[in-house]
């Protein structure tokens, strides 16, 4: 376990800045477990870095589709929400180890709804609210 980066007061009009700073510490594509309470700016983040990698549509929160493909330059990058999973046995049935193991990006909300799933190198970034809107993140790299 490595820490990367971490980021204080990054706010809607810093995020920009704060997802270049993410993507430049992150050599190379993979899975990106996205942590954080309900209303921290999971999926918000993942917007913003999708339009940092190249995504010209439109991203939105996979809640109910529970997986959204995206087309980038560099190929697709997929975004996962698992709120609605309720074991490792209906992550299974969906077959989301392939997205684990695709190379691609793969942004993971609510990854703490399943458990072992994990490739043994993938990145884990923490957001949590702090003073005035603002959002602290801290991003760990496994390998």
């Amino acid at each position: 376990m490595q820490c990367l980066l971490e980021l204080s007061g990054m706010t809607l009009a810093t995020l920009e800045n704060g997802v270049v700073q993410i993507l430049a510490n992150c050599p190379k594509p993979g899975v990106m477990l996205l942590f954080g309470d309900l209303g921290a700016g999971k999926t918000t983040l993942v917007k913003a870095i999708c339009k940092q990698l190249g995504v010209d549509s439109l991203v939105n929160s996979p809640t109910f589709s529970i997986i959204q493909e995206y087309t980038s330059p560099a190929g697709p990058i997929y975004h996962l929400d698992l709120y609605r999973i309720n074991s490792n046995a209906d992550a299974h049935d969906l077959g989301l180890d392939d997205y684990f193991t695709s190379g691609f990006w793969c942004f993971v909300e609510w990854p703490e709804k399943i458990t072992s799933w994990w490739p043994k190198d993938h990145y884990r970034l923490y957001i949590s609210e702090s003073e005035n809107d603002a959002r602290f993140v801290k991003l760990v790299r496994y390998s």
